[in-house]
């Protein structure tokens, strides 16, 4: 099975100095001189400041489309705007959509940034805590990564990771692994709920869901836009197993919403949505699949 992999990598650079210390001084690294030298002249250590966070602990349901979001605030405490850096470190195989960011902090309120985390599907249960940091400032988040879901009613494809062979703008692969059916667009502050294809009038497009681990699936439920002018119409639906992609289903003349489709169990690790054609729009929407046990 063809695997789409991203990762993020973070770099280390250490520096070296000779006959001299290095320092942190409220976030700002500064070179201090032996004795008797002249110190060079650098920028002067910012204002110290106070982290928060909200909420105070986070319960993270493993999948990597399965995001949950953190608010950490910075406030400066000494009267006047700060500009601190804060770096986040994560225990694996905790990502996150940032490990540093300087941020402006007044005195009067937090300044908030949200960072988001998420685990693999196979990540076991347990406590998984954050460590915040800017100079001086310290604050652990305690993170719980919960328990997976388990038996016929256990939705195996929910926030595990998914991808697509083209994804339209404002629209996300993530959005059909998230427990919404509408068909919501990515916006201020919201997430899209749905896939579209970026390629408007080819077909097929494919849909991929990986699972945490191989599951027993007999059921596949693909919900598409609930008008019909914007729906899907015919597709296949596939599963991967030990011999490779197998086709247990194919829906055609479907108008709106959802459709169930059910098959002889078939122990698998991936499921694949073929939209073949719509009812005349240019674009494949898909807002949500399900898979299920037997």
């Amino acid at each position: 099975m063809p695997h789409v992999q991203q990762s993020g990598r973070r770099t280390r650079t250490v520096l070296a100095f000779s006959a001299s210390a290095t320092v942190i001084a409220f976030g700002i690294l500064a070179v201090v001189a032996p004795r008797g030298d002249s110190a060079p002249a650098g920028p002067a250590p910012s204002a110290p400041v106070e982290l928060t966070a909200g909420p105070e602990r986070l319960d993270v349901a493993p999948g990597l489309c399965a995001p949950s979001t953190a608010q950490i605030g910075v406030r400066s405490l000494e009267g006047e705007k700060a500009y601190p850096t804060v770096r986040i470190d994560a225990p694996t195989p905790v990502r996150l959509s940032r490990t540093t960011f300087t941020t402006y902090a007044p005195a009067e309120y937090p300044a908030l940034t949200p960072v988001d985390l998420v685990v693999p599907g196979d990540t076991p249960a347990g406590e998984y805590d954050l460590s915040v940091q800017s100079g001086d400032a310290r604050l652990t988040i305690p993170v719980t990564v919960t328990e997976r879901g388990s038996g016929p009613d256990a939705n195996v494809a929910r926030g595990q990771e998914t991808v697509a062979s083209t994804v339209g703008n404002l629209t996300a692969a993530c959005g059909v692994v998230d427990g919404n059916h509408t068909y919501t667009l990515e916006g201020f502050n919201r997430p899209p709920t749905a896939w579209a294809d970026g390629s408007p009038g080819v077909f097929p497009d494919e849909l991929e869901t990986r699972f945490a681990r191989p599951a027993q699936v007999s059921r596949v439920v693909v919900h598409t836009h609930a008008e019909s002018r914007f729906a899907l119409r015919d597709w296949d639906v596939a599963l991967h197993t030990e011999a490779g992609w197998t086709t247990v289903a194919s829906v055609r003349g479907h108008t709106a919403g959802g459709a169930t489709s059910t098959f002889p169990t078939v122990r698998a690790d991936a499921v694949r949505i073929t939209a073949l054609a719509t009812n005349g729009y240019a674009h494949a929407i898909v807002t949500e699949v399900e898979a299920y046990g037997p």
